[in-house]
């Protein structure tokens, strides 16, 4: 079982900088951002991508969707780039058979590790050395029937305990399970090739959260938080050692 769970519950911990603070081995660092600008803004933002990256943008069938896009990988890459003092159209991404992005040069990226989410308005980006940080953010969409979801995402237990919830209450307990899930399965960067019920998440309110695996073995590789990113949202990042400190920040 992973004891190294921190729940987060106050919006005050996210923290101001105008540049990123000096990043230790031991240490992890959460970014938040807006992905609601202008749209003068996001143009501005669209010339720091990649030629692959624009067409990626280019697929998005609605502009909003495209925009949110455009916003998550520039401001990645400005942060990025601002720990690596490099430009930030000088990073080259390279990507795993999963789709999982990462530095393309080792040597340009000095054990710097990522990995980035981001669901309605706001992006997520986790940023550490010589980890694999998996994040994961949801929006908690009122008009998603997520009873529908239960037997791909929750175990029988998992389903069991939400049974006794009120209708609010078990929602909420879904999404954050589905995000442990999913940025779990970020960190160990295969995607749906690993499937959500292999993992169980326990989490009532005003109690220790829990995750176990079909693997045992797995228990001591994964270490876990759950973050409060915003009303109405709910996200956990997953890395590969304990972190001694977590540090939150908005971005400039």
């Amino acid at each position: 079982m992973i004891t190294s769970f921190t729940q987060l519950r106050r919006y005050a911990h996210w923290g101001r900088a105008s540049t990123p603070p000096r990043l230790s081995d031991h240490e992890l660092h959460i970014w938040r951002t807006s992905l609601a600008l202008p749209p003068d803004q996001c143009d501005e933002l669209r010339a720091l991508l990649s030629d692959d990256e624009i067409v990626r943008a280019n697929r998005f069938v609605f502009a909003h969707d495209r925009d949110r896009f455009i916003i998550a990988r520039a401001r990645l890459r400005r942060l990025l780039g601002a720990y690596l003092n490099l430009a930030p159209q000088q990073l080259r991404f390279a990507y795993t058979a999963y789709g999982k992005p990462l530095l393309a040069d080792a040597a340009v990226a000095q054990g710097l590790t990522f990995n980035l989410s981001h669901s309605g308005d706001f992006a997520l980006y986790a940023v550490s050395l010589n980890d694999r940080p998996g994040i994961d953010l949801e929006q908690l969409r009122q008009n998603l029937n997520f009873t529908l979801l239960l037997n791909d995402v929750c175990t029988p237990r998992e389903q069991q305990r939400m049974a006794g919830m009120p209708p609010a209450t078990a929602r909420q307990i879904f999404f954050q399970t589905w995000v442990c899930k999913e940025a779990y399965l970020k960190a160990r960067g295969e995607g749906l090739a690993y499937q959500l019920t292999h993992a169980e998440v326990l989490l009532c309110p005003n109690e220790p959260p829990s995750l176990t695996f079909a693997d045992p073995a797995e228990d001591a590789q994964w270490h876990l938080s759950l973050l409060d990113p915003s009303p109405g949202y709910v996200a956990a990042v997953v890395t590969t050692k304990a972190t001694a400190t977590m540090r939150m920040f908005d971005c400039p």
